[in-house]
């Protein structure tokens, strides 16, 4: 098996950040255009979808910043004069394309941007837009090299287990009960070559890598596997950390993030699992986390590495008044993401002689002092809305 690390020959621009919440697939289709020497504006590519959709119901005037996903809206815009005309192949289908797909993209220099994904990102299984820029095989697992343009804030590189990320998304469709076709986006070329693979993606069968034990011990276990071995080359050659310098954060120090509805933060159940990050550090300095999801007790699927979300940088939370700061060396906090009236809130939460607080969550930058709001106080706000 080939286990070289496969990237782009043109690099795209790693920062590159959504210029507003919800246009992750605007920053993505923005990294690509800088790719192909075309800057475009995210704002305009906003305003052309909305422009598209009100021109389809005349009686509607829209405004919205989420990407449609009724037709092939990325084939359109990348035909506009705003992004050179330079054209695209856009793959709409019900499951993921073939790791076959993504080699021969990328061997043809060619990102992907994967769009409408239920993406187990920072607790939020919620529908995503990325790119991939590259890919790697490693011990039977294929990985996929990602920018994740995750928030206003910031777009880090992750790697992801393919299989994994696909079984997430598969199992979170089946829980919401919502089946939506996915869009695969290449082909970035003005000549384009249509027609490498039919429009439905033939789905393969899927192995597992999951673990039975204590969740703490199979965490450092993997952690150890991965950076004593040589063929994850992915840490030195697409993070730039050296496995060598590479350490926990700390001794079984993790954090946990969950994606719920308000009223099952109310009555203290959990449907879709729990994300666990663990930190690793060079020189004190955290540098990635590696990503493990846990849907039955004890039972610690491994999902990927990614550059750190920067909890960390959070160092107090406001108390009634009053500075409480927070034990980034043993968490006893967790990250939510609340699913209500149609959208996701974030919130660290954390529980203060017996009373719980949920501390909102914008972006990681810079953040050193957040506030809080006691249940009531949500179930008050979003009762409002």
């Amino acid at each position: 098996m080939d286990e070289q690390l496969h990237l782009l020959d043109s690099a795209l621009d790693p920062t590159i950040k959504m210029v507003e919440s919800e246009l992750c697939w605007a920053a993505s289709i923005d990294m690509v255009a800088r790719q192909q020497k075309i800057v475009v504006s995210q704002i305009k590519l906003r305003d052309c979808i909305n422009q598209y959709l009100t021109n389809e119901n005349t009686s509607h005037r829209y405004i919205q910043s989420t990407m449609p996903s009724n037709k092939k809206y990325f084939e359109t815009l990348f035909l506009e004069e705003i992004l050179g005309k330079i054209g695209c192949t856009q793959y709409q289908s019900s499951c993921f394309p073939p790791k076959e797909f993504i080699e021969k993209c990328i061997s043809e220099n060619s990102p992907i941007i994967f769009n409408g994904i239920f993406y187990p990102l920072f607790g939020i299984s919620t529908l995503h837009t990325f790119v991939v820029q590259g890919y790697k095989n490693v011990d039977n697992k294929f990985w996929i090299l990602t920018l994740d343009p995750r928030s206003t804030e910031t777009t880090c590189k992750v790697a992801w287990v393919y299989n994994e990320l696909i079984n997430r998304h598969n199992k979170f469709q089946i829980a919401n009960e919502k089946h939506v076709k996915m869009d695969f986006v290449t082909n970035f070329l003005p000549a384009q070559n249509k027609g490498f693979y039919a429009n439905d993606f033939i789905p393969e069968p899927l192995q597992s890598y999951n673990t039975t034990g204590l969740k703490d011990e199979l965490m450092v276990k993997q952690f150890a596997e991965i950076v004593a071995s040589q063929k994850y080359s992915l840490l030195e050659n697409y993070f730039g950390v050296s496995p060598e310098e590479l350490e926990l954060y700390g001794t079984n120090v993790n954090y946990k993030t969950r994606y719920c509805s308000f009223d099952e933060i109310l009555s203290r159940t959990n449907t879709y699992g729990v994300t666990y990050y663990l930190p690793a550090q060079v020189n004190k300095q955290i540098k990635l986390e590696f990503i493990f999801f846990e849907e039955k007790e004890n039972q610690l699927t491994f999902l990927g590495i990614q550059e750190p979300l920067g909890v960390q940088n959070i160092l107090y939370i406001k108390v009634d008044g009053k500075q409480i700061k927070l034990n980034h060396e043993k968490p006893d906090y967790e990250i939510v993401t609340i699913n209500a009236n149609q959208k996701d809130y974030v919130f660290l939460q954390i529980t203060i002689n017996e009373t719980t607080y949920f501390s909102p969550i914008y972006n990681y930058e810079n953040l050193l002092v957040t506030n809080t709001y006691q249940e009531f106080e949500l179930k008050n706000i979003f009762s409002s809305k």
